[in-house]
């Protein structure tokens, strides 16, 4: 029995009812109009197979979350490459329009497993070495790799947005738009009424989806009705529902772990004799994994302390 007016949209049940569904492209086009809009417009996506098998025996299997094309007009960004593209492909004599074929990934992550970063640089890659041609012909069609995540990496500096393209570590030329990879940090994401961008908005909706009701000022404003919609609890079949439930129990399993992971890998390192003290310590962890989207009922039950304390650690009204 689902206890929440609206799912999860960080389970993978959720995010492909979001973003994975023939009857809600237009969410996805919305989404990718608010990230890439300062360079692209977007008008209609095709979704694709999200299952790849290797092209060796011991090679490895790719599952993508969500995997589709976009056909880009040329002229609709503000770079020139679109059209060294058309030229390099009249010269190879290659099949061209007045558009180029963009393959995105899109992938939601919740538990930092690395290397991540490995892994979606291996996805891309993947997409680009499957546009290889007989003949020599290296030009390929730009591989977009999107990962929302609710952490933050380690050794890169805290942010909503980061934009990776190949380009000169001094000058900051871009030799390529063909590859791009955006992390979307979920931690970053603000509170509703300081949400300024469509961006910030959509993704406050995907962190926070399942802490709302129809009283929320996200819900009221009526802007997001066809997210809501796809969020509805109540519109599930009773195949969706089990499905949903099942996603949601591994989702609160690996979120445990890893929270009761990290607990024990602290107190275990100062045991081994560091300074920084117990209480101020675990605290830090509470706090650190109650930004990343864990309730304060599921802090409480992994770390067997009362649900008062934590919300006393946090901060939050009892």
């Amino acid at each position: 029995m689902i206890k929440t007016p609206f799912i999860n949209l960080r389970t993978d049940f959720g995010f492909k009812r979001l973003f994975a569904s023939e009857k809600r492209k237009h969410i996805l086009i919305r989404f990718l109009n608010a990230l890439l809009g300062d360079v692209m417009t977007v008008t209609d996506v095709e979704l694709r197979n999200s299952e790849h098998q290797p092209d060796t025996p011991d090679g490895k299997r790719i599952i993508y979350d969500v995997f589709f094309k976009s056909d880009i007009k040329i002229g609709d960004a503000h770079d020139p490459w679109m059209e060294r593209h058309r030229k390099f492909a009249k010269a190879l004599k290659l099949e061209y329009g007045d558009s180029i074929s963009h393959h995105f990934i899109l992938e939601m992550q919740n538990l930092n497993q690395p290397p991540f970063e490995e892994r979606l640089l291996f996805y891309s890659a993947r997409e680009i070495s499957g546009q290889g041609r007989a003949g020599g012909a290296y030009l390929f069609n730009p591989v977009v790799t999107i990962a929302i995540t609710n952490f933050n990496f380690a050794h890169l500096k805290p942010a909503l947005k980061h934009d990776f393209r190949l380009s000169d570590s001094k000058t900051g030329e871009v030799l390529t738009e063909k590859l791009r990879i955006l992390l979307l940090s979920l931690v970053e994401v603000k509170d509703w009424d300081e949400c300024e961008t469509e961006l910030e908005r959509m993704l406050f909706l995907i962190k926070n989806m399942d802490k709302m009701d129809k009283e929320s000022k996200a819900y009221k404003c009526r802007a997001y009705d066809e997210v809501f919609e796809a969020a509805d609890s109540t519109m599930l079949a009773c195949e969706d529902t089990v499905a949903y439930e099942r996603d949601l129990r591994k989702l609160e399993e690996m979120n445990a772990g890893a929270l009761y992971a990290a607990v024990v890998a602290r107190e275990e390192g100062r045991e081994e004799g560091r300074e920084e003290g117990i209480e101020i310590g675990s605290n830090k962890i509470i706090r650190q994994f109650y930004a990343g989207g864990f309730s304060c009922e599921t802090i409480a039950d992994t770390l067997c302390l009362p649900l008062s304390e934590i919300k006393r650690i946090l901060g939050v009204q009892v």
